[in-house]
């Protein structure tokens, strides 16, 4: 394939979160606009041209019962237009190039159920709660006409397993029926010490089978994901270790660790992160495989300024991915940062 070199100009990203009403609902706003270009360096090879706006308005409405079941309700609805010119078609060698205008929308509801259960002791709290999140929308495969340059990765995670849409970007978003699920434990001391753990999974009804990744822990004919897990410790507030995984849910083979280490305070602390990740497909059977371990040592040394280095070291290949080091200011409006990094790849 040609090389190329992609620049975006301009990218506008604007969102807004309304104030609650009298019944506690709310409105969240987005719209996204981007110029993406691919400059080939062959001459004989058309630059590709996408421009893309995309806007999604949601409405939630957080209501409770006197039993103390939680509940967030919400409703969305989307749209997005590609206007796109001399976009490469490979697959098609009558047509190697189209242009033109592509157009979609999306409807879906969100509804999330929690039940948090409290108990005290005479030197600790405990609460339990479980989770239950049912989403559902016009079911919407991937559209080979529509050029994917934002959501080519993805995969699930403790801190996504409830999300409406697990995609960061926009050509691809999830869609369909689906079901997720989980249990939080959480205990505190009176010494600040606490433990936390959480365990959940996926489970898809009926949603496209073309848009997850090889090993993403959502590819599965049964439908059933991954199982995701995350345990965390804090004998102190200088002290914290947390460990998260991803098991498969039929072997129960390890797909993914993160093992992650503070010691410190805002004065001075170390962080030590270990992640492991099984081979992902990407696409063009190009695979994705983490075993590195990071290092990040900072210092706030006033109230607004703060240093810090790193490193990034592929275990696997045993080499340096990158070194890092910068400064940062930040007030209560205004943040600066100046940032030196030598990447190794």
């Amino acid at each position: 394939q040609d090389s190329y070199t992609p620049k975006v100009l301009p990218i506008i990203d604007y969102r807004r979160i309304s104030e609650p009403n009298s019944v506690g609902g709310y409105w969240d706003f987005n719209l996204n606009t981007a110029h993406i270009i691919k400059d080939y360096s062959n001459p004989l090879t058309p630059d590709e041209t996408n421009f893309r706006t995309s806007t999604i308005i949601k409405y939630t409405q957080p209501f409770k019962t006197a039993g103390g079941h939680l509940f967030n309700l919400t409703l969305g609805a989307r749209g997005d237009l590609y206007v796109l010119d001399d976009i490469h078609n490979p697959d098609n060698e009558s047509k190697p190039y189209y242009s033109g205008t592509k157009g979609r929308s999306d409807i879906s509801a969100d509804l999330i159920w929690k039940y948090p259960l409290y108990r005290s002791y005479s030197n600790r709290t405990e609460i339990l709660q479980p989770m239950v999140q049912f989403i559902t929308s016009r079911k919407q495969s991937s559209n080979p006409e529509i050029p994917n340059m934002d959501s080519k990765y993805m995969e699930l995670e403790v801190e996504n397993l409830f999300s409406d849409d697990r995609f960061s970007g926009y050509d691809i978003f999830e869609s369909g029926t689906r079901v997720n699920y989980g249990l939080n434990f959480v205990q505190n001391y009176d010494n600040n010490q606490n433990v936390s753990f959480f365990i959940g999974q996926n489970f898809n009804i009926d949603v496209p089978d073309d848009i997850y990744l090889e090993n993403s822990g959502l590819k599965n004919s049964s439908g059933a994901s991954d199982i995701v897990a995350n345990l965390s410790y804090s004998p102190s507030p200088f002290l914290r270790l947390q460990y998260k995984t991803r098991i498969n849910n039929t072997d129960f083979k390890i797909n993914r660790n993160d093992v992650n280490l503070y010691v410190g305070s805002r004065a001075l602390n170390l962080t030590v992160n270990y992640v492991y990740l099984r081979n992902m497909y990407i696409e063009d059977e190009l695979s994705v495989r983490k075993d590195e371990i990071n290092t990040y040592l900072s210092s706030q040394l006033t109230n607004k300024w703060r240093v810090f280095v790193g490193n990034r070291y592929d275990l696997y290949q045993n080499r340096d991915i990158n070194i890092l080091g910068g400064i940062v200011y930040e007030n209560d409006c205004f943040k600066f940062a100046l940032n030196v990094i030598n990447e190794f790849t």
